[in-house]
């Protein structure tokens, strides 16, 4: 380090060998964090920049590195945030949010998206990839944001033409009518509150538990003679508490509930998406390609909530969506499909939207 203090010009200096990555692309790709923080400190913003022979800046790196990379992205961030707008190889879906979000970087995706600029999330290039990675990686806290500050996102197509839309459209796990629930689980289901998805500013670190709180106090009586016995007493209630707290964690894995609560919180924050969806877009336009696969998937699988939301937000869609892809009206679909439920619903809205 002495060295490159000395030598400030060989901070951006890139090796051969490094893939033609720089001092810091090396550390960071070797998991040397806290070295890789004093280079940051003596780099330049547009040394940041620099990309190796595969086209990746050290922050790709650092976002990609399975190791606790939190801090130093954090720290490049900071010093540089036109960092977070660079593309990987120049890969459409590659900025350092998304690619975070794929590897299932849960906080870090967190901290990403938060310090992102608008204009990228919400550029036409990135929108549709970022909500995309969202859907398939289920991260609807971002996935609700994003398509509340850019109102026709959800039906933008990559470059595979699909869009966020009809991405959601044809995952079963995210709708009831695909599950397989037995009675007594679906009555378990239909008493379970979800909460809605708070915003993003409203999620904070937790506070500390009251484990900790229980271990500070513990520390301050110990050593206090006269205060032995209530140490004693309290050691025995966290004791029996979490052995209590493991039996009711495993009863609750045992009869599924767990495994239900975290189904209908998908199905909720599907609805949600979908309300948002149906209120920021108008339907009037969904007559393009994106659109028309969306409901096509969503009848041939008999997602019937899709098909809910698209006909009551405007009813006289039926009359006006042609299939064209597959030359079939929305009726002749679910009939070829042998999906019941979505003829009769269509059918449903059909009569009501002409009467």
């Amino acid at each position: 380090m002495e060295y490159l203090r000395q030598h400030p010009e060989k901070l951006n200096a890139t090796f051969e060998q490094f893939d033609n990555g720089t001092a810091l692309h090396f550390v960071v790709s070797n998991g040397r964090f806290e070295i890789a923080k004093e280079l940051v400190q003596l780099m330049s913003e547009e040394d940041l920049e620099i990309l190796d022979s595969v086209g990746r800046t050290a922050l790709h790196l650092a976002v990609l590195h399975r190791g606790d990379s939190h801090e130093i992205v954090k720290c490049m961030v900071e010093k540089n945030k036109k960092l977070l707008s660079i593309r990987f190889n120049n890969d459409e879906i590659a900025i350092p949010f998304v690619l975070a979000t794929i590897e299932g970087r849960v906080a870090m995706s967190q901290y990403l998206y938060s310090a992102s600029p608008l204009e990228t999330l919400e550029d036409r290039a990135y929108a549709g990839v970022v909500m995309s990675a969202c859907v398939v990686k289920s991260r609807f806290d971002i996935l609700l944001d994003l398509v509340q500050c850019h109102l026709k996102a959800a039906f933008i197509e990559n470059k595979s033409k699909v869009s966020p839309f009809s991405l959601l459209a044809g995952m079963r796990s995210f709708f009831l009518s695909a599950s397989k629930l037995k009675f007594w689980e679906r009555w378990i289901y239909d008493g379970m509150h979800i909460p809605p998805t708070p915003t993003i500013d409203a999620e904070k670190e937790p506070t500390i538990d009251a484990f900790n709180d229980a271990r500070t106090n513990a520390q301050k009586l110990e050593g206090d003679q006269a205060n032995q016995r209530h140490l004693i007493c309290l050691i025995c209630t966290l004791t029996g508490l979490l052995f209590r707290k493991l039996v009711v964690i495993n009863l609750l894995e045992l009869l599924g509930i767990n495994r239900i609560y975290r189904m209908k919180e998908i199905h909720v924050r599907v609805d949600e998406f979908l309300q948002c969806a149906m209120k920021t877009i108008k339907l009037k336009r969904l007559q393009n390609t994106s659109a028309q696969v969306a409901i096509a998937i969503a009848i041939e699988q008999g997602h019937v909530e899709v098909i809910t939301h698209i006909c009551r937000a405007n009813p006289s869609l039926i009359h006006d969506i042609k299939i064209e892809h597959l030359e079939s009206s929305v009726f002749q679909l679910a009939v070829e499909h042998r999906q019941e439920k979505t003829f009769s619903l269509i059918y449903k809205f059909d009569k009501q939207d002409q009467q």
